[in-house]
């Protein structure tokens, strides 16, 4: 004995939020685009782009966090490409954001004040360049360790 059935039908395009099968996400790190080779030690650079990345928190069980990329170039070796350094944006006394204000002779914003690209952007710090190993530690890449003021 057979039971009658209605043919199966394929389901029709999925429409608004439902259409949406998540989020495209940049990878972690990659930021830095430079492509010269830096000798460890202090040279002058300048903050040519300011950037908002959410990426894994690492500390906190891979929770989202939100971070301020900060992208220099040396000073005269602009062609070279973009160094990276990161914060959050947490004023708390062990965050690096605001020394990076500091760095860059600008005022720490207040609480709940916006940070505006057009403040930060063409300031001068002093970049401490120490090359650290890939991970296949087959080659070495100049990395941002700290900013001292200009």
């Amino acid at each position: 004995m057979s039971i009658p059935t209605e043919p199966a039908t394929l389901p029709g395009k999925p429409a608004g939020a439902d259409d949406v099968v998540g989020t495209a996400k940049a990878s972690a790190g990659g930021d830095s685009t430079f492509t010269g080779t830096q000798k460890n030690g202090v040279v002058p650079g300048v903050l040519v782009e300011m950037k908002h990345k959410t990426s894994a928190n690492p500390f906190n069980n891979g929770e989202p966090r939100d971070q301020i990329v900060w992208l220099f170039a040396i000073k005269g070796r602009e062609a070279e490409g973009l160094l990276a350094w990161y914060t959050s944006y947490s004023l708390h006394e062990k965050s690096k954001f605001p020394p990076t204000c500091e760095a860059l002779g600008k005022p720490v914003p207040d609480d709940g004040e916006g940070i505006k690209k057009s403040a930060f952007i063409g300031a001068e710090c002093q970049l401490l360049i120490k090359n650290e190993a890939a991970k296949g530690k087959t080659k070495t890449f100049p990395k941002v360790k700290e900013l001292l003021s200009a």
